[in-house]
């Protein structure tokens, strides 16, 4: 239930792709002119916002995480997540099918570098809180040398 009270936002995508999931009453569009083959590729997860309560528990467990974007025969997406979890790689997929306008995917948007430049950030913050986001629930998620490779 959780989860749909919460709003998954990607650092890379703000302001370059422009895909980002609402999940939340809020609603974003995708940037004009979506291409999905600059969608495609290796992405790093290193910051979001959410209001759920399962972020205020588990944010101060979180790191970087890496993801990679394959296009499916069907024209949907296969996005596989991996990240560390209890000192350990776990890896998640998920297939991903168009829904409606191009780009428009619901799930959190990474980024391809692992460290947002501070104007991302920046930019990032200031989109959250318009969306009615409070800076503790807009978390930029610490560096780690595992599952990253």
């Amino acid at each position: 239930m959780a989860a749909l009270h919460t709003l998954w936002m990607g650092l890379a995508l703000l302001g370059t792709l422009g895909i980002l999931q609402t999940l939340a009453e809020a609603q974003v569009s995708p940037q004009p002119n979506f291409q999905q083959d600059q969608f495609l590729g290796r992405w790093f997860t290193s910051g979001f916002a959410s209001n759920s309560s399962w972020l205020r528990e588990k944010k101060e467990h979180l790191y970087v995480c890496k993801s990679l974007v394959v296009p499916m025969a069907d024209g949907g997406l296969n996005f596989t997540n991996t990240f560390l979890r209890k000192d350990q790689c776990d890896t998640r997929t998920l297939l991903l099918q168009p829904a409606g306008m191009p780009g428009w995917y619901s799930y959190r948007s990474p980024r391809r570098a692992q460290t947002p430049r501070a104007e991302v950030k920046e930019k990032f913050t200031t989109f959250a809180k318009a969306q009615g986001f409070t800076e503790d629930t807009i978390v930029f998620l610490p560096q780690t040398d595992k599952c990253l490779e």
